[in-house]
C-alpha cells in the first residue's frame, strides 16, 4: 500500500489491482477479460440493492482523489464490501476497532459510520502520504473524534499498543501480505483481539492464485510480485487453521476474506 503513481507498474498488475475486489480467478479471467466472467455486473447489481452508507458521497470523493494520486486506487474496498464491513459494525457494537493498513481511509470511514457514538477506531498506516489523505477524509466525514490514524511501519504500532495493553472487539487486516502471519501473532499472543471479538482479514485467496498453490487447481504463470505473496498468504491461511487458539471460516468473496474469533471453552 505504499506505491505512488509516479513509479511505473507493470500492466497485468494494474489490471489485476482494478478487478481484484469481483472474483476469486482474477489472473485467469484477464486473460479473456470479459465483464460476465468478471462478475462487474453482480457487483454492479449487489451494490444498488445494498443500502447506501451514510458517508456516500465522501467515499466518493475520496476514490476519485485516490484514483488520481495513487497507482493502486484498487486497494480501496469496494462499494459492496464498504457496506459488509459498515453492516458487521453496526451489528457487533464494538467498543474499540482495529484496521492494519489504512490506505487512504475508505474502509476506516465505512466502518467508523456504523460507530457507537462512545467507540473509537484506531487506523494504521505506513505511508504518510495515504494516511494524509485518510485524515483529511476522515475529518470530511466528521469522524476525527472517533477515528485516530497512526503512521509507521504495522508490526511497530502493533507492538506499541500490545505493550499499552489495548484491546480490540474487531480487527480489520489488510495490509502488507507478507506480513499477515506475524499481525495474528502480535494480536492473538498480546490479547489485542478481545475474549468475544472478532478477526477479518482480506485478501486471502489474492488473485485466486492462493488455492492454486494449495494443489485445489492447476498454476498460472504469474508476476513474481504475486506469487510471492500468494504463498505467503497460503501459510498464512494453514497457521491460522492449525492455531488451537482460535476458529476461522474463508469466504470466498471479493478477493478471500476470513472470519477469525477465539475459542470459547463451553
Amino acid at each position: 500500500m505504499n506505491h505512488l503513481l509516479r513509479k511505473p507498474f507493470p500492466r497485468c498488475l494494474a489490471i489485476c489491482y482494478s478487478v481484484r475486489r469481483h472474483t476469486n480467478r482474477h489472473v485467469q479471467n484477464n486473460i479473456g477479460n470479459t465483464a460476465a466472467r468478471l462478475r462487474v455486473h453482480e457487483d454492479r447489481y449487489a451494490d444498488d440493492v445494498s443500502t447506501a452508507l451514510p458517508v456516500q458521497s465522501v467515499l466518493s470523493d475520496l476514490k476519485k482523489e485516490t484514483e488520481g494520486l495513487f497507482h493502486n486506487a484498487g486497494q480501496m474496498v469496494g462499494h459492496v464490501q464498504a457496506k459488509l464491513l459498515h453492516q458487521i459494525v453496526a451489528l457487533q457494537r464494538p467498543r474499540r476497532v482495529l484496521e492494519i493498513g489504512t490506505f487512504t481511509g475508505s474502509s476506516a470511514i465505512a466502518m467508523a459510520s456504523a460507530l457507537p457514538a462512545e467507540s473509537s477506531l484506531v487506523t494504521l498506516e505506513v505511508s504518510a502520504q495515504h494516511a494524509d489523505v485518510a485524515r483529511r477524509y476522515i475529518e470530511k466525514a466528521r469522524m476525527g473524534h472517533q477515528v485516530e490514524v497512526k503512521v509507521g511501519p504495522a508490526i511497530d504500532s502493533l507492538n506499541a499498543l500490545s505493550q499499552s495493553k489495548a484491546e480490540f472487539d474487531l480487527i480489520f487486516i489488510d495490509a502488507n501480505k507478507l506480513e499477515y502471519h506475524q499481525y495474528f501473532d502480535i494480536c492473538i499472543n498480546n490479547n489485542l483481539l478481545s475474549d468475544h471479538g472478532v478477526m477479518l482479514v482480506d485478501n486471502v485467496l489474492f488473485f485466486g492464485q492462493v488455492h492454486r498453490l494449495a494443489g485445489y487447481e492447476s498454476l498460472l504463470e504469474v508476476p513474481k510480485k504475486i506469487s510471492k505473496r500468494a504463498k505467503a498468504l497460503q501459510e498464512f491461511n494453514q497457521h491460522v487453521l492449525q492455531d488451537p487458539r482460535v476458529e476461522v471460516v474463508m469466504l470466498p468473496i471479493f478477493d478471500g476474506l476470513s472470519i477469525i474469533r477465539k475459542r470459547r471453552e463451553n
